[in-house]
C-alpha cells in the first residue's frame, strides 16, 4: 500500500475490478465460441420399436470341433 496513495486507492480498485470483468467477459465469450464450433446437436424423436429384429450374419458357438473322416459318403 505504500506505492499506492490513499487518495488513489478507489481509482486503483475500480481499475482492477474493470480489468477483472473484462477478462471474465472475454474468457466466457471465447469458451462459448469454442463449444459452439466443436459441439454438434441432434434432434430426437420417439419412434415405435418392432418386436422382431432382422439381421444378416452367422451364429457361432464358443467351442467348435473340426471333424475329418477317412472316406467320404452320404
Amino acid at each position: 500500500m505504500n506505492t499506492i496513495k490513499k487518495q488513489n486507492l478507489p481509482l486503483f480498485l475500480l481499475l482492477v475490478f474493470g480489468v477483472s470483468l473484462l477478462i471474465i467477459f472475454l474468457g466466457a465469450k471465447f469458451v462459448s465460441h469454442l463449444t459452439k464450433s466443436s459441439m454438434k446437436t441432434e434432434s430426437i424423436a420417439v419412434k415405435q420399436v418392432d418386436q422382431q429384429i432382422m439381421s444378416d450374419g452367422t451364429v457361432r458357438s464358443q467351442n467348435e470341433a473340426s471333424l475329418h473322416f477317412q472316406t467320404g459318403g452320404r
